[in-house]
């Protein structure tokens, strides 16, 4: 009877040290995503004598504050090993895709006072000036439908990073990262048709970035470039945009949500 009491309390005190311990915070990794613009003069000087992108980096942030170097984007973003996360700064667009045709009616007339004073139908010079000149009404009330949207598609403007990173091993000094960056703007409006069929259709300027990697733990990487598009943009951003070059970089960190 004695020996069972003891053993009782024995498992007694193992079971309730057991049931205290704190629960282990999951892991937590955070990769912040950068894009830094140079001059394409100042980007092809950069990498001469380069070793390493952490060497790279710190030269990049050296011309940052003596005004050589301007950061254009800054994406940060936190998740559980394994898992997609993804962030987006966007804003929606929507532009039509498909059009009804123009529309002219069969007979046109203005009630006034008198039905003796109606107008006569249009003269056929008036139509073709009505299809010429686009959407509205002739001299008159010579009513002209122009072509309708229909259908619609939808373009999220701005930028956009989806990250799935997981530990390269158990100390986690070593991160694998497969991410997708994604730069999207509007680069202009173009005129499309003639006449009551014309349409302004927009024209999309896209950067975009996908690849998979293993770093080293809170240092910045190079990924690669995402330099605007030359063809496109107004001419002064298009002048500019051919004399600059973009590099992308990663930093990924494991967070200790314990300390």
């Amino acid at each position: 009877m004695k020996k069972n009491l003891i053993l009782s309390v024995l498992l007694a005190t193992v079971v309730t040290g057991h049931s205290q311990e704190p629960a282990k915070a999951p892991a937590m990794i955070e990769v912040v995503y950068e894009v830094f613009s140079l001059d394409r003069a100042e980007a092809a000087a950069s990498q001469r004598g380069i070793k390493s992108d952490k060497d790279l980096y710190t030269k990049i942030l050296a011309g940052l504050k003596k005004g050589k170097v301007k950061q254009e984007k800054l994406l940060a973003i936190r998740g559980i090993p394994g898992q997609r996360i993804a962030t987006e700064h966007v804003s929606e667009f929507f532009y039509p895709t498909e059009f009804d045709p123009p529309e002219l009616p069969n007979a046109v007339g203005v009630a006034v006072d008198a039905p003796a004073l109606q107008k006569e139908e249009p003269p056929a010079e008036e139509v073709i000036d009505a299809l010429q000149s686009g959407p509205g009404w002739v001299e008159g009330s010579f009513p002209a439908t122009p072509a309708t949207g229909t259908a619609f598609e939808r373009v999220s403007l701005g930028d956009s990073l989806e990250v799935e990173a997981t530990l390269a091993e158990p100390k986690g000094t070593r991160i694998q990262v497969r991410f997708t960056s994604q730069h999207i703007e509007l680069a202009g409006m173009e005129e499309w048709g003639e006449g009551l069929s014309e349409a302004k259709m927009p024209t999309f300027a896209r950067r975009r970035i996908l690849s998979a990697t293993e770093v080293d733990a809170g240092v910045p990487t190079l990924m690669g470039t995402v330099s605007p598009p030359g063809g496109g943009l107004a001419k002064e951003d298009e002048a500019k945009a051919r004399k600059t070059v973009w590099f992308a970089f990663i930093t990924a960190s494991v967070v200790d949500l314990e300390k």
